[in-house]
């Protein structure tokens, strides 16, 4: 609980409040007591005009604060369309090795497509890149379209109707969906390294043999991770400095996911209460 409210603080959905006094009966029955007495408590938090807004959008409240500022940076197209694609699990697939004689070409075609559909800078603008592609292919073609490319149609289909729901409710906020950055990519990331920046994790030498020569260390709790084979960025070389990441998971090691390369000056530029010009 503590945490979740350290995270609307930090996202500025909540911002401490006046100081409430409850005025109870006195239980000192002597004529020199007062017959009630005012009990200072905690401060307590207040919702903010942004807080209301989050509260607004059906979406953890990190990506809806994710949306918001995507729209008053000008990327709110490409912001729906990667908290879309985030809530679709498994959207590129790997065919089994046992699945036959031809197992092992299949296997080779798909990181041969999938390959062709990574974005250079990490897995969300991948996932944009996804969806973006599959649109526009034909309406009948599409289905082909994601044998071809070992893309889970039904969950590229669900994440069309999870962003057609946002359009709506963006609508509602008097935001415009259609906002795009265009060609303009690196203002996409920077709106998403700059909306989840809670989620920053830094480049440091390994503490522990196991995990190699480097790992990540989250700028938030201080964990040292790794990332997670599965994203585009797993043995780049040289390794980003800096990334902005959606979930940690936690097996046998600490992985982070949906791993996207992250702009220090970006984020001392827009987020300048946490990111100084040293950090």
């Amino acid at each position: 609980m503590a945490r979740a409210f350290e995270t609307l603080f930090a996202l500025g959905c909540v911002a401490e409040g006046g100081w409430n006094t409850s005025s109870t009966p006195a239980t000192d029955t002597s004529k020199n007591s007062r017959n009630n007495s005012s009990t200072p408590s905690k401060p307590h938090p207040i919702i903010t005009p942004h807080g209301r807004r989050v509260a607004s959008l059906p979406l953890d409240p990190t990506y809806a604060h994710f949306v918001l500022r995507a729209s008053e940076l000008g990327c709110l197209s490409e912001a729906l369309t990667a908290v879309s694609m985030l809530s679709a699990e498994n959207v590129l697939y790997m065919p089994s090795p046992y699945g036959g004689n031809d197992a092992a070409e299949q296997r080779s075609k798909a990181v041969a497509a999938h390959r062709k559909l990574a974005a250079y800078d990490g897995d969300v603008p991948t996932l944009v890149n996804i969806y973006e592609r599959w649109l526009k292919a034909k309406k009948d073609d599409r289905k082909k379209w994601c044998w071809d490319h070992f893309v889970n149609a039904r969950a590229i289909e669900k994440a069309q109707d999870v962003r057609e729901q946002l359009v709506l409710l963006a609508t509602r906020l008097g935001l415009d969906p259609t906002q795009t950055c265009g060609n303009e990519k690196q203002l996409f990331l920077r709106c998403l390294a700059a909306s989840l920046f809670l989620n920053i994790a830094k480049r440091q030498p390994a503490s522990a043999a196991t995990q190699g020569k480097g790992c990540y260390k989250t700028l938030t709790s201080g964990k040292e991770v790794v990332i997670h084979p599965s994203s585009v960025l797993h043995g780049r070389n040289p390794p980003p400095s800096l990334v902005v990441y959606t979930e940690v998971l936690t097996t046998s090691r600490a992985y982070i996911r949906g791993v996207t390369i992250a702009d220090s000056t970006a984020l001392q530029e827009l987020c300048p209460q946490f990111f100084n010009k040293q950090g």
